[in-house]
């Protein structure tokens, strides 16, 4: 079976949930469902490595497109005559602790950064373009229209099934909702499991290392604190 595009998904939904009326609705809990997953783990599938340059006497860099969160505290490296080398990676208040007055500081190349608010920030600032290479999990781009998501057809129900619990909460049919829901985690276990089986892959559950805030899905009614 092939993987469902954002349509296909939507017109799934809308026949899980019945509401045929409702097309604006179900778009954004199909949306929303996509967000929930991938601000609870971080999947391989969206797994990226780029390179950002930094601009001499600038002591930020804007993240890279759809940036969520690092791989893990060794993936910011830089080449230096040919080498690999790791750039330290502080929380925001490590870095502000230890250089309070970074224009004060001799310019170089970096040794040091902070991921915050979309910058990543150096240490010392950089006194030349340098080639940084990034390891990190992305967010998803845009789902709409004839578009599949990126975390490939084994995923399609538990997208689904989550997605048409979001409706029936909307409306408070609470018993309908949990029902879903149950059968959506399910699903998402069972795709979680068979990814984590599949030569080694790990799904990395959140919170992520140094990303910025969580995507925040639109629902205005969606109960998530009761989503584990």
């Amino acid at each position: 079976m092939a993987q469902k595009t954002f349509t296909e998904m939507v017109a799934a939904v809308t026949k899980n949930s019945q509401r045929t009326d409702d097309a604006t609705l179900i778009q954004t809990k199909v949306r929303d469902t996509l967000t929930l997953i991938l601000n609870r783990d971080n999947f391989p599938k969206l797994e990226d490595i780029d390179t950002v340059t930094t601009i001499a006497s600038q002591g930020y860099t804007a993240f890279p497109t759809l940036f969520k969160a690092l791989y893990d505290e060794k993936s910011v490296t830089s080449g230096v005559s040919g080498e690999l080398q790791h750039l330290r990676v502080l929380s925001p208040s490590q870095f502000i602790d230890k250089h309070p007055k970074p224009d004060e500081d001799t310019e170089a190349m970096p040794r040091e950064c902070m991921f915050f608010e979309n910058q990543i920030y150096w240490h010392p600032i950089p006194d030349d373009a340098y080639a940084i290479r990034l390891h990190f999990f992305k967010f998803h781009a845009d789902f709409s229209d004839d578009d599949p998501h990126s975390l490939g057809e084994q995923a399609d129900l538990a997208i689904e099934r989550i997605a048409t619990a979001m409706v029936y909460e909307t409306f408070q049919e609470y018993d309908d909702a949990a029902y879903w829901y149950k059968f959506g985690f399910d699903e998402l276990t069972k795709y979680v499991s068979i990814l984590e089986g599949q030569d080694g892959l790990v799904v990395v559950r959140s919170p992520q290392l140094y990303g910025p805030t969580q995507r925040v899905a639109t629902a205005d009614s969606t109960d998530y604190g009761r989503i584990k």
